[in-house]
């Protein structure tokens, strides 16, 4: 593998060094929602059609103290990962696998099942904080630490998005004369930052150097500064996206793998990799997630062809009217529960570039179709290399 030149190793480390002096204030400025959150009494049923309504990946969860109704503290944040670890292997799903085997079983066989189904949905969002790391020891940070340590964090490979205390929204509210620093107070200086988020930052101060914008909005952050960012990330967009594919897998082989380089296990990239085959079931598919700790997998043909993702974020609004369709195959859940042609999966959903393609084709579809992955195909449509957002914001940690 050839080492990223000198050039891309000064322009990533200009990055990383800049950010360490800017704080994740500076990443307020855009108008951000309202944080959406939910009690841990919340029924998985609704976490689920809220996750679909508000178009969102992740809900954090609170409970309020008995010595102070009104106050929120929170718990962790339950992701569409957290839900697929707990869905999985539900014992509804062996029994509507197991009455598609022999549909003519008896009346108890449903009653059973409509019990199973019952149970699962009504399952408090509560319970499921905890099933993976980013749920377990959630991360918060405060709005004057800098960006780079939230970048460390982003690329640690567990958390996608952290809750951030707003200090000086914080201090604003212990200032006011009805202050008590109450959970509605507390509460409106919690922001949730996501690996997008800093990401559009990046892209952004690149976007706004190259057109010579003057303004940098309100914050802690310099003209000189933005274009210090944008010029880096300017001379970086050329890198070819297999370079960082290949500096991701790196990374991979040495944090989960226990190697020093990705040469000492020659099949390393093809580990990354994960693929399941069209015909497998929709459930089957989504436990080979879990078995392989990935969020996503790529969905092939029987000649080998990408032909769609999986991704947990897929069971994002499932009811007990679309449950059993998770014992269909993979492509004819995408079809049949998303409302998709088989034409429409591709175009809509799978993004793909070539390893022909460059660092900026990869941002670009990413940021424009609000993904969290490019898959990159051979010229027969094989997939030969994934690049995620963690991938991409590990490019800018030096080695």
């Amino acid at each position: 593998m050839s080492a990223p030149s000198s050039k891309t190793s000064v322009a990533r480390t200009t990055v990383y060094n800049v950010i360490s002096q800017i704080p994740i204030s500076v990443l307020f400025n855009k108008p951000k929602k309202s944080l959406i959150d939910v009690h841990e009494d919340t029924s998985l049923e609704n976490v689920l059609e809220l996750l679909s309504d508000a178009d969102i990946l992740a809900v954090p969860v609170f409970k309020n103290p008995e010595t102070n109704p009104k106050q929120k503290i929170f718990t962790g944040i339950v992701s569409v990962y957290d839900i697929l670890v707990y869905t999985v292997f539900q014992n509804v799903f062996k029994s509507l696998e197991a009455l598609k085997e022999n549909i003519d079983q008896g009346f108890e066989t449903y009653l059973k099942i409509n019990r199973e189904e019952n149970e699962f949905f009504a399952t408090p969002v509560g319970n499921l904080v905890g099933l993976t790391p980013e749920s377990t020891t959630p991360f918060t940070l405060h709005s004057s630490d800098p960006i780079s340590s939230l970048l460390q964090i982003f690329t640690s490979g567990a958390y996608h998005r952290i809750l951030i205390i707003n200090d000086e929204a914080l201090i604003n509210s212990a200032l006011r004369p009805d202050s008590e620093l109450t959970g509605p107070v507390i509460e409106s200086s919690i922001v949730l930052i996501s690996q997008t988020d800093l990401i559009r930052f990046l892209i952004e101060c690149a976007v706004a150097t190259k057109n010579g914008d003057k303004t940098v909005g309100e914050g802690k952050l310099t003209l000189s500064q933005r274009d210090e960012i944008g010029n880096a990330v300017l001379q970086l967009f050329d890198t070819p996206i297999r370079e960082v594919d290949e500096f991701a897998i790196n990374r991979w082989a040495r944090d989960v793998l226990g190697l020093k380089e990705k040469d000492d296990d020659p099949i390393a990239k093809q580990k990354r990799i994960i693929s399941v085959q069209d015909s497998m079931t929709a459930i089957a598919a989504l436990r080979t997630l879990y078995v392989n700790q990935v969020t996503a997998v790529a969905v092939v043909d029987k000649h080998g062809s990408l032909v769609a993702n999986l991704s947990a974020s897929d069971l994002r609004g499932m009811k007990k009217a679309t449950l059993e369709s998770l014992t269909l195959n993979v492509f004819e859940f995408l079809e049949t529960y998303a409302k998709r042609t088989s034409t429409q999966i591709k175009a809509d959903q799978l993004k793909t570039v070539t390893e022909d393609s460059t660092f900026y084709d990869a941002l670009a579809m990413i940021t424009n179709s609000y993904i969290h992955r490019v898959w990159i195909t051979s010229d027969d449509d094989k997939p030969v290399g994934v690049v995620t957002l963690t991938d991409i914001l590990g490019f800018f940690v030096p080695a």
